[in-house]
């Protein structure tokens, strides 16, 4: 009976890739690696579904342009995948095929064509923006008595202040507000790893340290907390402004769009 070698297996590599490579290594962000680990779990379901390939049988061999586009082209159609989304999942898989070329130099023209796959041209929309009275008025809404009310109030300042992406605003700490002379700060803790300082108004750094004070919180506290006191997450985020343009569209029908 014929030995197959476990370095045939697209598993094999994979496990180094996501588990060395990408952690040790390239010191990728945990985000990123979810997003590569997720990549070939869609990989893997689309071979099983549409090839019936055990996944355990699947091999470097199965790593070639016809299998990826048609693997794009079959989640685009399913989960309908923007631009963006196929590009990523694509640059996931060209970046694992060229650490194979790199880690397995003999048979490295086995996979090189996946290279030349194109990406999708990507159509970026115009970014929109609030007036200011549309702000005002969502800012109106918070119930400012009640504590979940205040957060909300502030969290809306917050973004409208520093336009932090909601990501970076669910990592702020109270250790990253800081004053210099007489002016506000705060660290932000943007994609890559790359911070940046964003200025605070006078105001949003008043209403946040009242925030702090009477929350009793500590430096390495989170400074928006979820409903349960642990970090406030994306979708809470979203929930949160999603409720309130619902409650603020009856006066400022603008904010229907």
């Amino acid at each position: 009976m014929k030995q197959h070698n476990e370095k045939e297996f697209l598993a094999y590599w994979l496990s180094v890739f996501l588990l060395d490579e990408l952690t040790s290594k390239r010191n990728y962000s945990i985000n990123t690696q979810k997003s590569y680990r997720d990549t070939f779990i869609l990989f893997f379901d689309y071979m099983q579904s549409e090839h019936e390939v055990d996944v355990m049988k699947i091999k470097i061999d199965h790593i070639v342009p016809e299998n990826i586009i048609a693997f794009l082209d079959f989640y685009e159609q399913k989960n309908s995948w923007s631009a963006k989304t196929r590009n990523h999942r694509l640059a996931a898989i060209k970046s694992f095929c060229k650490f194979y070329a790199q880690n397995c130099i003999e048979n490295a023209s086995r996979i090189m064509a996946t290279l030349h796959i194109y990406s999708k041209k990507e159509i970026v929309p115009t970014i929109d923006y609030l007036t200011k009275d549309e702000i005002c008025s969502l800012l109106g809404v918070p119930n400012r008595n009640l504590k979940l009310g205040n957060r909300n109030y502030l969290l809306l300042l917050f973004l409208y202040n520093t336009g932090a992406r909601v990501s970076e605003v669910a990592q702020v700490r109270v250790c990253d507000l800081r004053k210099n002379t007489d002016d506000w700060f705060v660290k932000l803790h943007g994609k890559g790893k790359k911070d940046r300082d964003c200025p605070l108004w006078p105001q949003t750094a008043t209403e946040l340290s009242e925030h702090i004070s009477m929350c009793h919180l500590l430096p390495e506290d989170q400074l928006f907390a979820g409903i349960r006191n642990g970090s406030i997450t994306r979708h809470g985020v979203y929930s949160v402004i999603k409720n309130m343009v619902d409650s603020a569209k009856v006066k400022i029908p603008s904010l229907l769009k």
